[in-house]
């Protein structure tokens, strides 16, 4: 039965904090549930399923001899191995059954997780020994005691007591289960220094995808913040031009409305113009003449009581042109005796500038002296 111990790092700017952790898991399935899919995972297998030895010129051997040398009988073909050089020409060599590795990693491959580095022992351990707040010469971990010299592992003891340990770094502790996940997981911050001379080859097809899915995810972003500033540049272009449209539109409407003025007060003056030279008011005027020749042959016995030059044609409405009856004198007034009235009409037809003359109106009530008229006099020119 496998167990697992489960450390979640996020980096926050320039900050590594630890942000989950979860220890002696009894299910794989109980695992993934707790992995985020968009997060790298790297693995350190540890445990009885592990052989390591630490081999002298190991270098020189074939995969086969190196097999030999851990499990007389086994067949390479059979196992992952991998290679740590310790010290003096000695290399820790440690070997998985490629069955036990691969059913893992399936599992991880259908759940759509990345494993993009994969340990066998405890060799993780060598990338956080600087970070310790205290380092040890010996760390106690949940099946094994590392000891560690000058940042590299120089043997290994397997142990089936776990003795609890606190280990500080930054301002954070761990203990034997979660220091070994702790420095698995710290490899994708902190890359380690130690040489892998041969890697499970689904791990790097798996690192490969991740990459690529990772590239594809920043130029999805980059491609969406790209057409957000395009938005965001087309909407303040249009909000620019739309403010723009609408001081156009208020100068537009304020020059039409000018414009209509000055087109209804051109109309004005051009029908005032017309009226003017239609009535005659730019010649030289002989209105006062006209009157004074009237008042001057009236006779003593006859009195003005109106004398209206141009008289309307009709009562003045608004917004209607006004229209004179021009040539036109209208007179009236009272005289005692009829005769007079004639006579005065008599004598002023025989001015040159008064072509005609019509009684308009004229009464004498019975028993009165007197008798009212209103005559038109018609005029040859103003």
């Amino acid at each position: 039965n496998s167990i697992f111990d489960f450390v979640k790092l996020v980096k926050t700017k320039s900050i590594l904090n630890k942000q989950d952790e979860k220890i002696e898991l009894e299910s794989i399935d109980e695992l993934i549930e707790k992995i985020d899919k968009k997060s790298p995972i790297s693995i350190s297998v540890e445990g009885k399923g592990v052989i390591y030895k630490k081999i002298e010129n190991a270098e020189t051997l074939t995969d086969q001899q190196i097999i030999v040398n851990l499990l007389p009988n086994a067949v390479a073909s059979n196992f992952y191995i991998q290679k740590r050089i310790v010290e003096n020409n000695e290399i820790f060599v440690a070997v998985v059954r490629k069955q036990v590795i691969d059913e893992m990693i399936d599992t991880f491959q259908k759940n759509n997780l990345h494993i993009i580095d994969l340990t066998f022992g405890p060799f993780s351990l060598q990338n956080i020994v600087d970070l310790l707040n205290k380092p040890f010469e010996k760390y106690q971990l949940a099946n094994s005691i590392v000891t560690v010299k000058n940042k590299t592992i120089t043997n290994i003891i397997r142990t089936d007591e776990s003795v609890d340990t606190t280990y500080e770094i930054g301002g954070g502790k761990l203990d034997q289960h979660t220091l070994l996940p702790y420095a698995s997981a710290i490899k994708y911050f902190l890359p380690s220094e130690t040489e892998e001379t041969q890697l499970v080859p689904k791990i790097g097809l798996m690192l490969e995808n991740f990459i690529y899915k990772q590239l594809f995810r920043v130029a999805f972003k980059a491609v969406l913040i790209l057409f957000f500033c395009i938005l965001l540049l087309n909407f303040l272009l249009f909000d620019l031009a739309n403010n723009k449209l609408k001081i156009l539109s208020e100068q537009y409407n304020q020059n039409e409305y000018l414009l209509n003025m000055i087109t209804e007060l051109s109309s004005s003056l051009e029908q005032k113009e017309q009226f003017v030279v239609q009535n005659g008011f730019l010649k030289p005027s002989k209105l006062f003449f006209y009157a004074d020749r009237l008042a001057h042959l009236l006779p003593e016995n006859i009195r003005l009581t109106k004398l209206d030059i141009n008289p309307l044609r009709k009562k003045i409405k608004k917004r209607q042109v006004i229209d004179f009856n021009t040539y036109r004198i209208n007179v009236a007034g009272i005289t005692n005796y009829g005769i007079s009235l004639n006579d005065w009409i008599d004598i002023i037809k025989k001015e040159e500038w008064i072509s005609n003359i019509n009684i308009l109106f004229y009464n004498k009530e019975k028993d009165m002296r007197s008798g009212e008229f209103e005559i038109e006099i018609e005029i040859i020119e103003l």
